[in-house]
This record gives structure tokens, C-alpha cells and sequence, in this order.
């Protein structure tokens, strides 16, 4: 049988209490519905198939009900959304679905267990082509396919072709913030799907599309990077495709444009990002604008704008938020290794007014690029730590520094325990 989470059968059902068998309970559900929609002529036709299938050939009974699955639909769609009474329907058609769906978990062939495999396979497929082939109902239809997800193991080929089936479905029906919630466990189940390269682009190019469509940039910037970091190691001519470079200069662009992005180091490492250092046009000129928000200063970035306009409109990049971005960074790397600095140190760095300069490190403190505190007594920053704008060797020569500064004092510590006499008062 497939890889479902429960194996065991669920219908042991015996003449006298058959009655009682979900499916049984079902049908009573349907029955109505069928005669509401079709008619008296269409509900005698399916209490008599059901009578003939029911309780010992599930395959033929699933496909009685899947063949339902339409009026379902239909029937919910005729009551007004947002209403008691499309609530109550959904909650209806949903509880069906899924007691149609464990009849899955009974597909038997007569003497084949690799055929069981087959039989459930084409099933689901069907299934799922069925709630993707209309929009109405969309969130009873997207629930409907996660819960055929969730009934196989994590390492079942078929819960990857249902994920994909989820997905068409929230896109066919403008719905996929539904979807935002448990994407959350993608990675692990990318490591259970055991998919290969190009298919894990594909999706994680197909995440960050419908991401953008529903206005949330982070998450795209993530699942886009996700897609780029998977051309490590490719060789140039595949670096160089038209369709690699223009995700790599997307990545690129939407690093500099968002605002919430400041870390931008690990993007510069990736293969396909440090390939567009070697042209040019206009891809070499946007590595070199997130090279300045690398290691750059504000002159950097003002000599970069005024010779660089033409690329920096055709990207739609905003020169203020550049410019906004850069001073946070700025106040991370005048804070780094610092105890405390001076708030006028910081405002000639900015390059803004001793008036203007405590907007700007509330401003980074609360993005959590500087953790610390205004003295405004002293008028110095206190600083307990500050974002690392990059981290190549100096950056860990210095950690590796006090990290034994740390071992010295620690050892330090326990000579003096070692040597404290026990029962002996301090003076």
C-alpha cells in the first residue's frame, strides 16, 4: 500500500452495524445535496451504485464520491460568502472530502500490492486534478488537497505532486497567503522530497513569484536567494545563461531596494552573483552598488549615483533609500569592537547634524543593527554589540582574539578558585 501516516484499516464494517461506517454516513450526507442539485433521477442513480460498491470495493466507492466532488462544490458556491449559512456548507463539503479521502488508506487490488501503489496514485492524481479544475469554494478546495498531503509519510513521492497540486490550486484561486503560514517547513520537506537542482530552483523561483504577487518582499528576497544559492559550483557557461543572470541581478536589485535588508555579504559570495563582477553593462554596475553596501562609505555611494543614474532609474533604485540604508550601515561599522563612541563622531560619519544623528541611532537601534543604549548625559553611545556588515579573515582574526581573551579569563578564574583557601575570609 502507499505511505500513509495510518495503515491500518479504518472500515471493518460487519452487516449488522454498516450503518455506522463513515462512508455509510457520507452517502446520507451526499444524498440530499444530489437531489437538491440534479434531481430525483440523479439520486436514485447514486444510491444505486452505492449500494452495489458499498461496503467491499472502496476503489469504485471513492470514485462514486469523487465523481460528486463537482456538486460539493457547486452546492457550496450557491450560498453567499461570508455568510452563517456558506460557513455551515463548507464545514459540510470539507468533512466529506475527508472522509472520502481515508477511503484511500482501503484501496486494495485483488493479489498486487504494487498495483495498490498505482491504484491509489492515479486516484489522488484525479482527486486533486478535480479541486483544481474551478475556483469556487478556493479555501474548501486548498484545504481538501492538504489533507491528501497529510495523509502520506514525508518521504512519499506522491506528497511532493500534492504540495505542487496545493500550490496551483492557491494560484488558480488567489489564495496562496493561505499557504504562507506552513511554508515555514518547505526546507524540510525539500530534504524529504529528495528533489534534484533544477526542480528545487523551479520551486523556490515559483515560491518567490507568488510571494511577490501577494506584497511580501522579505519572504520573495529569501525563496529568490534560495534559487540563486543553488547554482554553486555550476561552470560559467551556465552562470552566464540569460535566465541566471537575470535572477542573480533580481537578487542583487532587491537587496540594494529593500530596506529591511542590510546584510548583504552572503549574497556577494554566491556563484552566480560574483559572475556578474566579469560583465560590463548594467549587471556590473549593480554588483559594484552592493559592493558599497558592503564596505563602502556615503561618498562611495554619492559618486556611484552621479555616475550612474541611467541604471540606477531603469531599476528603479530610490537614491534616498540607498542613501538611508548606508548610514545604518555606517553606524554598525563605526560601533563595531567600540565599547561606546561619541554621538558626534557618529554625526560627522553620517554626514548629518548633531541635531539629526539621535534620530538616526534610535533608528538602528531599533532595526537591530546596533544593540546598546544613548547616554544622552555624556553624549556617547554605550554598544553590547553591532551588525557585521562583512565577515572575511580580519573579521575572524578578531573573533579568534577574544575568543582567547575568554579562554585567558576563564582559566584565570579557576587558578584563583584553585588557590582560595576553603574557610578563609576575605579582609
Amino acid at each position: 500500500m502507499a505511505q500513509f501516516i495510518h495503515l491500518n484499516r479504518i472500515y471493518e464494517v460487519d452487516a449488522e452495524n454498516s450503518e455506522l461506517d463513515p462512508c455509510y454516513l457520507s452517502k446520507q450526507k451526499l444524498a440530499p445535496i444530489i437531489e437538491e442539485m440534479h434531481g430525483k433521477e440523479a439520486l436514485f442513480a447514486f444510491e444505486n451504485k452505492f449500494d452495489l460498491f458499498f461496503p467491499n470495493n472502496y476503489k469504485d466507492l471513492f470514485g462514486l464520491f469523487l465523481h460528486h466532488l463537482t456538486t460539493i462544490f457547486d452546492w457550496v458556491d450557491v450560498a453567499e460568502p461570508g455568510t452563517a449559512k456558506r460557513h455551515e456548507r463548507d464545514e459540510t463539503a470539507f468533512g466529506f472530502i475527508a472522509i472520502t479521502l481515508s477511503m484511500l488508506t482501503s484501496v486494495e487490488s485483488d493479489d498486487d500490492e504494487d498495483e495498490d501503489d498505482n491504484i491509489v496514485n492515479r486516484l489522488s492524481k484525479e482527486f486533486c486534478e478535480k479541486c483544481c479544475e474551478d475556483t469556487t469554494c478556493p479555501q474548501v478546495r486548498i484545504r481538501a488537497i492538504m489533507v491528501l498531503f497529510n495523509m502520506f509519510r514525508p518521504d512519499y513521492e506522491l506528497r511532493y505532486e500534492a504540495f505542487e497540486y496545493i500550490v496551483q490550486c492557491a494560484e488558480k484561486t488567489n489564495q496562496f497567503g493561505m499557504l504562507v503560514p506552513y511554508l515555514e517547513y518547505l526546507p524540510d520537506w525539500i530534504l524529504d522530497w529528495e528533489l534534484d537542482a533544477e526542480r528545487k530552483r523551479d520551486l523556490y523561483m515559483r515560491m518567490r513569484n507568488n510571494m511577490i504577487k501577494i506584497g511580501n518582499r522579505e519572504k520573495a528576497h529569501e525563496y529568490l536567494k534560495c534559487h540563486v544559492e543553488l547554482f554553486k559550483g555550476e561552470p560559467v557557461s551556465v552562470l552566464s545563461a540569460p535566465e541566471v543572470v537575470k535572477a542573480a541581478m533580481e537578487l542583487v536589485v532587491d537587496a540594494v531596494k529593500v530596506p529591511l535588508i542590510l546584510q548583504v555579504d552572503d549574497i556577494l559570495c554566491l556563484d552566480a552573483v560574483k559572475q556578474l563582477r566579469t560583465h560590463a553593462d548594467q549587471s556590473g554596475q549593480i554588483f559594484t552598488l552592493l559592493e558599497i553596501f558592503r564596505s563602502g562609505s556615503l561618498d562611495d555611494l554619492k559618486k556611484f549615483t552621479a555616475s550612474h543614474s541611467a541604471t540606477m532609474k531603469q531599476y528603479e533604485i530610490d537614491p534616498e533609500i540607498c542613501m538611508a540604508k548606508l548610514r545604518l550601515l555606517t553606524i554598525a561599522s563605526l560601533c563595531q569592537g567600540q565599547p561606546e563612541i561619541p554621538l558626534a563622531t557618529v554625526a560627522t560619519a553620517l554626514q548629518v547634524s548633531d541635531t539629526e544623528v539621535e534620530t538616526w541611532i534610535v533608528r538602528a537601534l531599533s532595526q537591530g543593527v546596533v544593540d546598546g543604549r544613548i547616554d544622552q548625559i555624556r553624549k556617547v553611545v554605550q554598544v553590547k554589540s553591532a551588525l557585521q556588515r562583512q565577515f572575511g579573515k580580519p573579521q575572524w582574526e578578531f573573533l579568534n582574539s577574544r575568543i582567547d581573551t575568554w579562554i585567558q579569563n576563564i582559566k584565570g578564574l579557576q587558578e584563583s578558585f584553585k588557590n582560595a583557601q576553603p574557610g578563609r575570609v576575605a579582609n
